[in-house]
């Protein structure tokens, strides 16, 4: 049996510039760094991915990207857009409310507290709702809200 040199170092194939060993203890041959032969194909470590309804985009180089690398997509047109660089503590709103319409006339951007106080008063219909019923359905049944003086 052939002894390979164990500590010879390669580039990753997936184009990402890490590097690893080129054998592992067992002496097996790799090319890539665990996960990244993945990478291009839609959703694995790499290209887009959809999280909690928002488009996620690879941008191993952004300022603001998350543990594996990912930065929403809303974020990265805005930015490229208006040409700056948002601070971590700003949010990108959608006026239409679809967090996959990253049209540049759907994106405004704005602080955290902004953001709250804007969607707390377009759901505010909803919390006078509540004040006023009389009934709470659950799987239990229907019942009746007693009144507090």
């Amino acid at each position: 049996m052939e002894v390979k040199d164990k500590s010879e170092l390669i580039l990753c194939a997936c184009g990402c510039g890490l590097t690893r060993l080129r054998y592992d203890r067992n002496c097996r041959e790799h090319r890539f760094i665990g996960g990244h032969n993945n990478r291009g194909k839609h959703g694995l470590k790499g290209g887009n991915q959809i999280t909690n309804g928002y488009m996620y985009i690879l941008s191993l180089d952004h300022h603001f990207k998350d543990s594996k690398g990912y930065v929403k997509r809303s974020r990265l047109t805005y930015e490229k857009y208006h040409k700056c660089i948002l601070l971590p503590w700003a949010i990108i709103h959608h006026k239409d409310h679809n967090k996959l319409n990253d049209s540049i006339d759907n994106l405004e951007a704005m602080t955290g507290s902004q953001h709250k106080r804007l969607h707390g008063l377009e759901n505010s219909h909803i919390a006078k709702h509540i004040k006023e019923r009389k009934y709470v359905y659950n799987q239990f049944g229907i019942f009746r809200i007693k009144k507090r003086n």
